[in-house]
């Protein structure tokens, strides 16, 4: 069965501590499977100069039906408080089995 590429950008704006976003990414075929990595991303901190503690970026395939993929990220990116504003952009790569 051929395989499909698809990428995506998850937004999380102004947000504080962890933080999970989904997005749907739709495909041309059926999905037999799927998976997901996480091709890049980046962090802004509102307000400058923070010590980092923590920075964690994850996807996994949350569900698919028929040609959708539904994917996750969890994002954190904080200091020892955990509490100061931050943005991050998530891009994840889709890679489906499709019919």
């Amino acid at each position: 069965m051929p395989i499909a590429f698809k990428t995506t950008n998850i937004q999380f704006q102004n947000v504080q501590g962890r933080q999970t976003e989904t997005q749907t990414v739709p495909f041309n075929s059926d999905v037999v499977s799927a998976e997901t990595a996480v091709r890049g991303f980046n962090f802004d901190f509102r307000i400058a100069d923070r010590n980092i503690d923590k920075v964690e970026v994850t996807t996994r395939k949350r569900s698919q039906n028929n040609n959708v993929v539904e994917v996750e990220a969890s994002v954190i990116y904080a200091d020892q408080r955990r509490d100061d504003d931050y943005s991050c952009t998530v891009n994840v790569l889709v890679i489906a089995e499709v019919v």
